[in-house]
């Protein structure tokens, strides 16, 4: 990654999604060496059939490391984050549910990595993660404005 690319994007916008990339790629990694964990964690989320567990930690730990990849190398930036807010609000669901219906579970959110129960901080800290994603359509959606109407000034 060139130094150019990184001020054109500017730094915040650099700095979120390094952070956001690395998060993901680092939680789908995670599940994927310990994938055993992870699909002892969606079990007990009682929300999918057991025919259903395996292929839906395949593509919860697919979409992490891929989306999670695009946005650390800036590719197809505005989607990637669109991807990845849609998954986290599919977490805040699952983590709303488990919370209201009183589950104890561990998050998984890093496979066995890191264990730590689901709570309102994991609710609350990915409702962060999807304000970054956010922030990251709005922020690059206004510099694909500006480039074009400079090319068009010109």
């Amino acid at each position: 990654m060139s130094m150019q690319i990184i001020l054109r994007d500017g730094l915040a916008s650099f700095v979120v999604r390094v952070i956001l990339g690395l998060t993901f790629v680092l939680a789908g990694f995670a599940k994927a060496l310990d994938t055993r964990s992870f699909l002892l964690t969606v079990q007990q989320l009682d929300l999918f059939p057991a025919s259903a567990i395996l292929p839906a930690a395949i593509v919860v730990i697919a979409c992490e490391i891929c989306f999670g990849l695009a946005l650390l190398v800036g590719f197809q930036t505005r989607i990637s984050a669109g991807l990845l807010a849609a998954l986290l609000l599919s977490f805040v669901a699952v983590i709303s549910f488990a919370l209201v219906h009183g589950k104890a579970v561990d998050c998984g959110c890093f496979g066995s990595m890191a264990s730590e129960r689901l709570g309102v901080s994991v609710l609350l800290r990915d409702i962060l993660m999807i304000a970054g994603c956010l922030w990251l359509i709005v922020r690059n959606n206004t510099n694909a404005k500006n480039v074009t109407a400079q090319r068009f000034l010109r």
